[in-house]
């Protein structure tokens, strides 16, 4: 009933109440088939509704007990669900690593009907970052997986696709792949899915400059969002919305959607972000430290990330740089956020040299220079 309610209604009046009569009865059950299966719908729900702590939960008592069996059907689809959460969580290492050996299993157990959804996840990861030609790789092997005909799968493959797109700066296939995906969540009639797609649609109308277009998607997909209670999703179209605000010159109401998103973000540890290009989402992260907004989730996000912005934020003090160094009133050198110290006579003339290079301008210069300068006797 729950799995029901969060695919077909998740904004059902009672959906809290059956997440926990689910949990209850998830303890209680004794017969070993019947215990994988509940948890792995309990955490397919609770993924959905965005619960990740309550997911993670249940996923470490699956997994550690699946380890002393060797039901390897079970170990392959809680890995796949491990998996998902730890590319939401910004793990991606321990994702490809889980999702290693969950594909080793799918391809020699009877468990092929979860390749497709193993390689999307996997895409996910590439698109992240910025991997286009393995991302264009797993989505071949989409192609040609079994059951690649089915609706999800369809839909998820056409995701992808425009995602792909995007970052290849294909805005026209983009927006053609996303319609498509738009189509199949429709007929799949899952509000989930309709919201990743309708919010990545709305996305690529405002890059195409149909803002009208896409502010009426975004209305409406933020209004589902909502109806379902769903944080996850909620702080991914509202960070939609509050970077077009901000481009479109709309501070007050793209600051404070920037607000909202990224509290929801810091509250439920949400360190991946479906759909968006690396670097837009640094400019995200480099305008919400600009207005002072979540600045310790912020530096986090974008350490574990890797964000790298089109424009090196360098007006921007917040921006965790992995390694600054500062001459005013001084030379100071920061690594990862710890200051160096540099009072040890080993060091004196590496710093004479970093010194003499800051001085000189950083570039074109000649070694002779450098040589007068330290050496001149």
């Amino acid at each position: 009933m729950l799995i029901a309610l969060m695919v077909r209604n998740p904004s059902h009046r009672d959906i809290d109440a059956w997440f926990i009569k689910a949990g209850r009865e998830f303890q209680e059950i004794r017969d070993d088939d019947k215990y994988y299966i509940h948890g792995i719908w309990l955490v397919l729900a609770q993924l959905l509704a965005g619960k990740l702590d309550e997911a993670d939960s249940v996923l470490e008592i699956l997994l550690a007990r699946a380890a002393e069996t060797d039901k390897l059907v079970h170990q392959c689809q809680c890995q796949l669900l491990q998996s998902l959460l730890q590319i939401l969580r910004g793990n991606s290492t321990a994702a490809i690593n889980t999702m290693g050996k969950c594909l080793n299993i799918a391809e020699t157990q009877s468990t092929q009907y979860l390749l497709p959804l193993i390689y999307a996840c996997r895409i996910v990861v590439s698109l992240f970052h910025n991997d286009m030609d393995e991302a264009g790789d797993w989505l071949e092997k989409i192609a040609h997986a079994p059951d690649r005909s089915r609706r999800l799968i369809r839909m998820l493959n056409s995701y992808l696709s425009s995602w792909l797109a995007l970052i290849m700066n294909e805005r026209v296939k983009s927006l053609h792949d996303q319609r498509q995906a738009l189509n199949y969540a429709l007929e799949l009639g899952m509000p989930f899915f309709e919201v990743l797609s309708r919010t990545a649609y709305a996305h690529l109308l405002f890059l195409c400059e149909d803002t009208r277009t896409g502010t009426a998607q975004l209305r409406r997909v933020h209004s589902i969002a909502r109806d379902v209670r769903n944080p996850l999703l909620e702080f991914m179209t509202l960070l939609v919305y509050g970077d077009m605000a901000m481009q479109g010159g709309k501070i007050t109401s793209g600051t404070n959607a920037l607000r909202y998103a990224l509290g929801l973000a810091r509250k439920h540890a949400y360190y991946h972000l479906l759909w968006w290009h690396p670097k837009n989402l640094a400019d995200v992260c480099a305008t919400a430290l600009q207005y002072d907004i979540e600045i310790d989730f912020v530096r986090d996000l974008i350490k574990r990330t890797n964000l790298q912005p089109s424009i090196a934020p360098l007006e921007i003090a917040e921006w965790p740089w992995p390694l600054q160094i500062s001459t005013m009133g001084g030379l100071n050198i920061i690594v990862d956020d710890h200051e160096i110290s540099h009072t040890g006579k080993s060091q004196a003339r590496p710093l004479q040299l970093l010194k003499v290079l800051i001085a000189l301008g950083g570039k074109g210069i000649r070694a002779q220079q450098v040589a007068q300068i330290l050496w001149p006797h």
